[in-house]
């Protein structure tokens, strides 16, 4: 970018502010990347990308899965999950998760993320082991087949690390 803006009659006359500028504004690591034409992205960013992608492709099973059980639930049960959440989360020292909820109504986004991960939890024994085992739902459908067995490895300890904190 010097050589281009001297011979341009735009020169950079300070090019430590200048690189700060695209340090700042990620235009530098926009360019390090390498371009998708045949170029490989550096290896411990493409497999943060891989478990990225697989926890995505996993969370998002799970709400379905959970989703599904909700509807098969009749409607006594539907009502009475949230007392029965408050009653779990205060059993487990999560009282502000109930306090939370009950602020919002028990409706929301926040309400249908707990209400599917209780969900996950009691009706456990009657849901598929993938919806409680990353490696099973990788296995299942086959996700990471076309890694190296090294990169699979590592992506799915690092998903497992990553889903048990």
């Amino acid at each position: 970018a010097e050589a281009r803006g001297s011979g341009s009659g735009r020169p950079i006359t300070n090019l430590p502010g200048f690189v700060q500028h695209l340090v700042i504004s990620g235009a530098a690591s926009r360019s390090l990347r390498l371009d998708a034409a045949g170029a490989k992205k550096p290896k411990r960013a493409a497999e943060r990308e891989l478990v990225e992608m697989v926890k995505n492709a996993y969370d998002a099973f799970r709400g379905e899965t959970a989703e599904e059980l909700f509807k098969t639930l009749d409607e006594d049960t539907r009502r009475a999950l949230p007392e029965m959440m408050r009653v779990e989360f205060e059993t487990r020292n999560r009282a502000y998760l109930a306090e939370v909820l009950e602020r919002a109504g028990w409706q929301g986004t926040q309400y249908e993320l707990a209400r599917n991960t209780y969900l996950l939890e009691l009706y456990r024994d009657e849901l598929p082991e993938s919806a409680h085992d990353v490696g099973q739902f990788v296995a299942e459908r086959d996700l990471l087949s076309a890694q190296p067995a090294e990169v699979a490895k590592r992506v799915l300890s690092a998903l497992q690390d990553e889903l048990r904190a």
